[in-house]
């Protein structure tokens, strides 16, 4: 491989300045302009060097491009990206070695292109280390902010602070601390913190651009060295006296473990066969029949696949063979002693060769994926894998009240105590709750059919729950297990007990949104025994069988039930909307959030409305049991927490938990006198529409909002008034004064529900918010796979989806929005099949085997359509059939019925506009009345060669 001499002289240069794999700190700042493009430099520097901070300014990265693509061996990453624009961004690589973690502060968030490291440091208080691009045509705010970040930052209880980057401020003088008046600020925020300027020299021509700002601690050294290979800014080298905190090996230890590779299934059946079951079978005592269970499973557990010591270590995504790494050692040692510049050219090769190698793997991995039995969860495993891989699965470092908390045990208790805090106690008061039927459900019936369905619908998986059985035991043990379990379940139940093994369930934090070491940014799951889940499905079949056969769900429910979902609840609501606007209405909506609501659920209130709606006997005794004396345990890397009570709540992660939640708020539309209420489980939206100049219609809402803050007073379970808000829809939109708790409601601009963002009902923020996470997806796709089979099946997968979510408000965008949605699939077939290649999108989609989406919408909507009208699906919709007359013509058999319209806005909308197009449908099509054949008729209706009759595609 050629080497520039001049390459050369700067690798000379950046060693003499640095002493490599020294034990002080020391800091590379280079501004890269693209570090994609400079990542081979960057590895050999280092390889050679090994520094224990390199800081980038214009990384020039965005979220398409993924952490594996920038990792650097035996370094961690940070990244500062540009959150809107391009170009600009921050990175700070660390030493694998150093105790360092991203550190996060509101004010210093604030600060567009940058990133803050916390390193802890031997015998003294951590350092904060920042990196910052200021771009040169920073505004007067911006500077400001930047003069308000180093004042904060010369506050913060660090024992020394750096500030490194690229600031763009030519015109100061850091000699003398002079520059132009707008500068006056951020220089004297500079001086009055104290802080101190190191680099003299010019960095990019004349000027001095890249610096280095440094709080209580002077470096040692401080060089700028050659230009960095491909940049027009020189490097910046330099070292300080203090000594980072190494950390020991990363998580090593050892764990018992199970191998499922080599266990033999059917000696497994034949053991659960011939083991002895008279006294299980024989025996009526739930604990006895427990013990059996449990004793001779996990025997033959130990036979099939027996527990083993293992050393466990979590796997790095930068591994390289050991062969690679003894050459680039050898080759960086003799660099730096003899500066030979074979071995430059050898270190580079390598490095080379290693992505090459890499590339290769992931090329695989993507095939071996695509050609998976199932392969759609193993595309989709693979697209969260990579898109994902800037995550850890459980945070290394947690934050609360100031103090870092590190190891295992120390933070599996911190969540332990965090989510206990959650639940509540449930006070004395005896709360009446009329009953609402006279038909009662007291029992349920397990059939060994029952047991084998819901066992053969659990996802494969070698994971045990807390009693330590996995779910592919139950999948395995043939129809023999479905007898054991058939006594099992039926004792447990006809004792009206719950029993006490399953009552323990792990905790597995789950990472949301925001700083990763902040413990509020993280939500509880249950992981619990999946024999119980089994036994739960069953018992919630039953339950929601006897709920809708006696009609006691409330319709406007929507979450959690078959045949209901968030699209059927945006159908009847925005249907709804539309057709008042139509009559000339105004529109108001109310937005609640309950607070915490499944883990606030008091037990005796939910036990008191169970008996109410008619479950009673044994099935009341059971929930009773599986809600009470329910205990907890944190889990992270193999390490568990204390156990702590879980006194409320209906279990998050359980299978029964959602339909008893379903019960407890199912009466809380009763309360609701004046609005229309739409509930998907504890979402709750209520809709008021009225005429122009309707005065009474704020007292009516202050009413409504009084009777439900009454109702979550009587029930223990409160509204975030903080989190709700108002919108109004129409041509009359009065000010209202709203309030909840004595807390005035704002008005919601912009609302997202449910998946839809919206501020009208023309969508284009919904549009806008799709088309930019899946242009960002498509991009990161395109980047971070290499197979065109790969590609277009993530794309299939994971992109396609989210395009097409809730079709039936498309037709009401704009048609500038429909054309962006469609853009996404354009931009992606021209990729693939390649920019130089003059092929028309049609002809590109029938090359790579798509539809158009437009296309794609038209049949999703009919299908829905078709659904609606044929009751396979929950909808309270305007959409009838048609009355025919009985000497009118075959044809018009099975028509809807289009209601009248005046305005576009109900024009477009899918109940009219699909509507109108089903009537146009071939009376074979619109008769069929199985879904498949409906699909098949509408996949020969809709070819190519029959498009031309929708005429303009961009009004779908």
């Amino acid at each position: 491989m050629y080497i520039e001499d001049t390459h050369g002289l700067f690798y000379q240069d950046v060693v003499r300045s640095l002493k490599p794999h020294s034990q002080c700190l020391s800091i590379i700042l280079v501004n890269t302009r693209s570090v994609l493009s400079k990542h081979l430099a960057l590895s050999t520097i280092a390889s050679i060097c090994r520094p224990s901070l390199i800081m980038i300014t214009e990384a020039w990265c965005t979220s398409e491009i993924s952490n594996d693509s920038l990792r650097i061996e035996k370094y961690n990453l940070f990244r500062g990206d540009r959150r809107t624009g391009r170009g600009g961004g921050t990175l700070i690589y660390c030493e694998q070695s150093m105790c360092a973690t991203q550190f996060s502060n509101p004010i210093l968030s604030q600060l567009n292109d940058s990133i803050w490291v916390e390193i802890k440091v031997v015998r003294s208080k951590p350092i904060l280390v920042g990196c910052v691009y200021r771009p040169p045509s920073s505004s007067r705010e911006y500077d400001n902010m930047l003069s308000n970040i180093f004042n904060v930052t010369a506050n913060l209880p660090f024992s020394y602070k750096i500030i490194g980057g690229d600031f763009n401020l030519p015109e100061v003088s850091w000699s003398s601390l002079r520059g132009p008046q707008r500068y006056d600020n951020l220089i004297n925020s500079i001086v009055t913190g104290g802080w101190t300027q190191h680099i003299n020299s010019p960095t990019r021509s004349a000027n001095i651009l890249d610096l280095i700002f440094t709080n209580n601690i002077t470096p040692s050294t401080v060089h700028v060295g050659h230009e960095f290979p491909g940049s027009d800014h020189r490097i910046v080298v330099c070292s300080f006296d203090i000594f980072p905190e190494t950390k020991r090996r990363d998580e090593a230890g050892q764990i018992p473990m199970r191998l499922y590779t080599h266990a033999d299934w059917d000696l497994y059946q034949h053991l659960i066969r011939c083991s002895n079951w008279d006294s299980y079978f024989s025996n009526q005592s739930l604990d006895a029949i427990l013990n059996n269970f449990y004793q001779n499973i996990n025997s033959i557990h130990d036979v099939i696949a027996p527990e083993k010591i293992l050393n466990f270590r979590f796997p790095q995504s930068d591994y390289i063979p050991t062969s690679f790494r003894r050459s680039l050692r050898k080759h960086s040692i003799k660099y730096y002693r003899y500066h030979d510049l074979s071995s430059l050219i050898a270190i580079t090769s390598l490095l080379s060769r290693i992505e090459e190698l890499r590339n290769i793997g992931l090329r695989n991995k993507e095939m071996q994926a695509i050609h998976a039995p199932h392969n759609s969860g193993e595309i989709a495993k693979l697209f969260k894998s990579r898109l994902m891989n800037s995550k850890t699965p459980y945070p290394k470092i947690i934050y609360l009240d100031g103090i870092a908390y590190e190891n295992n045990e120390a933070i599996c208790e911190l969540f332990s105590k965090h989510f206990a805090r959650l639940y509540t106690l449930e006070n004395d008061e005896v709360v009446d709750f009329p009953r609402k039927t006279d038909e009662c459900l007291s029992d349920i019936i397990f059939t060994t059919h029952e047991i084998d369905k819901a066992v053969a619908n659990l996802k494969l998986s070698n994971t045990t729950g807390p009693d330590g059985i996995s779910s592919v035991l139950l999948k395995k043990g043939g129809n023999d297990m479905s007898l054991l379990l058939l006594k099992l379940y039926s004792i447990s139940l006809s004792d009206g007990t719950y029993p006490n093994c399953w009552k323990k369930s792990y905790i597995v934090p789950i990472h949301k949104y925001g700083p990763i070491a902040d413990i509020n940014n993280y939500r509880p799951i249950n992981i619990t025994s999946v024999v119980s889940r089994v036994m739960e499905k069953i018992v919630k079949t039953q339950i929601i069988q006897y709920l809708l056969s006696n009609d006691l769900l409330s319709p406007s429910q929507y979450g959690f039930l078959s045949r209901r979902s968030c699209i059927t609840c945006h159908l009847d609501y925005f249907d709804y909307i539309t057709q008042s606007i139509d009559n000339g209405r105004s529109v108001t909506t109310l937005f609640l959030d309950v607070s915490k609501a499944f883990d606030k659920v008091p037990h005796i209130r939910l036990l008191t409305k169970l008996q109410s709606y008619g479950i009673t006997g044994n099935l009341h005794k059971w929930i009773s049991s599986f809600l009470t004396e329910r205990e907890q345990l944190v889990k992270i890397n193999h390490q568990l927490s204390s156990s702590k009570p879980i006194t409320s709540g209906v279990i998050q992660g359980s299978v029964l938990g959602p339909i008893l939640f379903l019960l407890f708020i199912n009466d809380i539309v009763s309360v609701i006198k004046y609005g229309k209420p739409y509930l998907f489980a504890d979402d709750l939206k209520i809709v008021y529409d009225y005429g122009y100049g309707d005065m009474s219609v704020e007292s009516k809402i202050q009413q409504d909002l009084n009777d439900l803050g009454d109702w979550s007073e009587k029930w223990q379970l409160t509204f975030n008034p903080d989190k709700c808000g108002i919108t109004h829809l129409g041509r009359w939109k009065p000010i209202m004064c709203l309030y909840m708790y004595g807390k005035l409601l704002s008005k919601l601009n912009t609302v997202t529900d449910l998946g839809i963002t919206y501020s009208d009902l023309s969508f284009s923020d919904h549009a806008n918010k799709v088309v930019s996470d899946c242009k960002r997806l498509t991009g990161f796709v395109l980047r971070n796979f290499y197979t065109q089979e790969a590609r277009l099946a993530i794309y299939r997968t994971c992109i396609r989806p989210k395009l097409e979510y809730c079709a039936l408000l498309f037709s009401n965008l704009r048609t500038v929005d429909r054309k962006k949605i469609e853009s996404v699939q354009r931009f992606l077939t021209k990729r693939i099949i390649g920019f130089d290649q003059q092929v028309e999108y049609v002809d590109r989609c029938v090359r790579l085997k798509l539809e158009p989406l437009w296309l794609r919408r038209v049949k999703c909507n009919l299908f829905l359509l078709f659904k609606v009208i044929r009751k396979h699906c929950y909808s309270n919709s305007s959409i009838t059939w048609e009355n025919i007359k009985s000497y009118q013509l075959r044809n018009h058999d099975y028509l809807v019925k289009v209601a009248t319209h005046r305005k576009s806005i109900r024009a477009n909308f899918f109940t009219i506009k699909y509507c109108t197009l089903w009537n146009q449908l071939p009376p074979e099509i619109r008769c069929c009345e199985n879904p498949d054949g409906f699909k098949r008729s509408l996949e020969r209706h809709f070819n190519m060669s029959t498009l031309a009759r929708l005429k303009d595609h961009n009004c779908w």
